[in-house]
Parts: structure tokens; sequence; C-alpha cells
């Protein structure tokens, strides 16, 4: 990406900037009105790189496919919002990139997440660092809704209803 483009954030429940709404072109505006009304029901929208997406107005980066993943787990994920796991069996787990509350989140194997690790925890390991313990119990909601309309969305590609 280039330094002047500004990361537009759409969703389902509207369109911004996080940081800076105002500074949005016209034209970006437009885009992100029409991707918002032709965004699936899932509440995800994809741009251009595969590998990212928007849901519910926070940016998920190094998204994998799910395409490996059995429909019966696909069902039951789009019931009860758990993580699948990555073509090789490993669990997925969504990390906040240099522990912003607002995001990036990247998925990423479990076994890769290491809360010792400063550049994956910038701001430390103590409780409340990086996140209030209100914005932990919000993003673990957000979580749980991520996984279900992820489910939701390989089931739609494989052109089955839940």
């Amino acid at each position: 990406m280039a330094k002047s483009q500004k990361v537009v954030v759409v969703s389902a429940n509207g369109f911004g900037n996080i940081n800076d709404i105002a500074e949005a072109s016209s034209e970006a505006y437009k885009k992100a009105v029409a991707a918002v009304k032709n965004a699936p029901a899932s509440g995800i929208v994809r741009g251009s790189n595969p590998s990212r997406l928007v849901f519910e107005g926070i940016e998920v980066r190094a998204v994998r496919s799910l395409s490996h993943v059995e429909y019966s787990t696909l069902r039951a994920m789009t019931k009860n919002g758990f993580a699948p796991k990555d073509i090789n069996g490993k669990k997925l787990i969504l990390h906040h990139l240099d522990q912003d509350p607002v995001g990036p989140i990247v998925e990423m194997p479990g076994f890769r997440h290491n809360i010792g690790n400063r550049i994956q925890h910038p701001l430390g390991n103590a409780p409340g660092a990086g996140l209030t313990a209100e914005q932990r119990a919000a993003f673990n909601a957000w979580r749980e809704s991520y996984w279900k309309a992820r489910a939701l969305e390989e089931l739609a590609a494989r052109r089955i209803t839940p």
C-alpha cells in the first residue's frame, strides 16, 4: 500500500477510517457506501487482497482459507463461534497487531502466538496491557461473531445452506 493511501474501513455497520474519517476522499466514500450496500449477510467485506477483510469495522489480516474445514465443523462454528484449525491442524487465534484495541487483527496459528514476545506484545503482558477489561470483553464477543461469520462465508462459497 502506498504511503499516501488511506485505509478505508467498511462494514455492515458503516464506513470510516478508524483514526480520521474526515480525510477520506469522496471517491473512497462512494466505493465504501457501494461495498456496504453489496455486503454479504455475513457482515464480511473483502477487497482485492484475499488475505485481508473487514468485519464489523475491524480489519483482519493473514486471513486463512477455510476450504479444508469439514462441513460438520463449519456448521458447529456457525452456532458456537469457535476458531477452526488451519490446514496443518493447528488452531487459529486472533491477535491484536501491536496490542491495538481497534486493530488490525491477525489470524495466526496458536503455536506462533507468544505472550512473552516483545514484538507481538510491545506493551507487555500484564493484565490490562493493550486492552482494558471492557475492551477485552467486547473483543471476545466480536471474536465469536467473527468465526460464525467466517463459517457462514465458507458455507456460502460452497453453496451450502447452514
